[in-house]
């Protein structure tokens, strides 16, 4: 099965959600990202990988004058649907 990026989000601004044991939602703005992990486990190493991100892209973007992207692609096979 082939798979397909996306796009990427800004985790600076970006929210972090769970919907279950196995399920991540980022969004941002528009656009929702619903991300579906094998596990519970997997699921938690996943947003606990996001926040480390998102708090480096905040400490990226409070560092310099200008705005910084430091987003995720989307490409992975756990991406389940976006919805704008």
């Amino acid at each position: 099965m082939a798979h397909t990026c996306r796009g990427t989000i800004n985790l600076s601004t970006a929210h972090i959600d769970t919907e279950d044991s196995c399920n991540i939602v980022l969004s941002n703005g528009g656009r929702t990202y619903h991300l579906k992990a094998n596990s519970e486990v997997e699921r938690q190493r996943w947003v606990t990988a996001l926040e480390l991100a998102k708090a480096k892209a905040i400490r990226m973007r409070n560092n310099q004058s200008g705005t910084a992207c430091f987003g995720v692609r989307t490409c992975n096979r756990t991406l389940l649907k976006t919805s704008s």
